[in-house]
């Protein structure tokens, strides 16, 4: 594997054999660049069709797998983090005896396959057909992480629910709910480049020997989409927890504002009546007819205070 090209690139590495080697089985470009000139020079020399050299320097923001009379185009979404807000689109051009990588951001997972292979750690057949089923078995080893992480922030929430739910808020569980959508989204994009290559008739790079190493990274993306899917289940049901926490809480506010306002109702009342401007009224001429007024005002809300509490409002 060889690593040059428009912008950025990895280093070079010959896979298999070593930097001398002059007939090397399969060469591999790293480009990394955003430059739509210095990536059309790079693709020239490789006489591309029009559809797939324009896909190349416009790369749309959804999967995609092309099959020409010289190769194979595959267009997948990756990413460095599971919380990413942003997917990073990666272009695989397969040619015979090549592999070109395009994107416009690093990507980490390329720089491990590179050590991967520099170790020794690389599949058993040198052809481009294998060295793309090595590079989507990473990508779904790495899916495996995400979900794993994904997975034990959900549990984290799960249990702070469990323990303090009033510790909670929206802005813990509507970012998680998010970034678990995007990465499903992800899964399932990945999941439609692996079907159509699994079905694929390409002349130029036939991938019937790659057809039982495909169907496993295919069974581990179905397996791991339905785990995704659970996630999203379960995060779904705490979130309806989560509002049924946020209603009671809300219920017990009224409960209280209700008491409050069953309290002083008729505390309103008998001020009212002492705040009428008679003549002539009971208890004006008494000494202590102030203080008794206040005492009876206290009675009846203390009175009231301890019915409510008898019948459970407060809790």
């Amino acid at each position: 594997m060889t690593a040059n090209g428009a912008e950025s690139t990895g280093p070079a590495v010959i896979w298999p054999g070593s930097a001398e080697s002059t007939r090397p089985a399969v060469i591999w470009h790293d480009v990394t660049t955003t430059s739509r000139d210095d990536l059309g020079r790079f693709l020239a020399p490789y006489d591309l069709p029009d559809d797939v050299t324009e896909a190349c320097l416009a790369p749309r923001r959804y999967p995609e797998v092309s099959v020409f009379p010289s190769g194979i185009m595959v267009h997948l979404p990756t990413r460095h983090d599971w919380i990413a807000l942003h997917g990073r689109y990666l272009t695989v051009l397969c040619l015979p005896g090549r592999m070109i990588t395009l994107h416009d951001e690093h990507i980490p997972l390329l720089d491990k396959l590179v050590q991967m292979i520099r170790s020794g750690n690389a599949p058993l057949q040198a052809s481009v057909q294998a060295l793309l089923i090595f590079l989507l078995d990473a990508c779904i080893d790495a899916n495996v992480h995400f979900y794993m992480e994904a997975r034990t922030h959900v549990e984290q929430l799960a249990e702070l629910l469990d323990d303090t739910p009033d510790a909670v808020s929206p802005d813990d569980i509507l970012p998680l709910k998010r970034a678990i959508t995007r990465l499903s989204i992800q899964f399932e994009d990945q999941f439609y480049c692996l079907a159509t290559l699994q079905t694929l008739q390409a002349t130029a790079l036939p991938l019937t020997s790659q057809r039982e190493g495909l169907r496993d990274i295919m069974d581990n993306q179905s397996h791991l989409a339905r785990s995704q899917a659970r996630l999203e289940m379960r995060l779904r049901d705490l979130y309806q927890f989560y509002l049924l926490v946020l209603q009671r809480r809300t219920d017990h506010r009224i409960r209280v504002l209700t008491v409050l306002t069953a309290v002083c109702m008729p505390l309103s009342v008998i001020a009212g009546i002492y705040g009428m401007n008679f003549r002539h009224m009971p208890e004006l001429d008494w000494d202590y007819g102030y203080y008794v007024a206040l005492g009876g005002m206290l009675a009846v809300a203390g009175g009231m205070m301890w019915f409510f509490h008898k019948r459970g409002w407060f809790r």
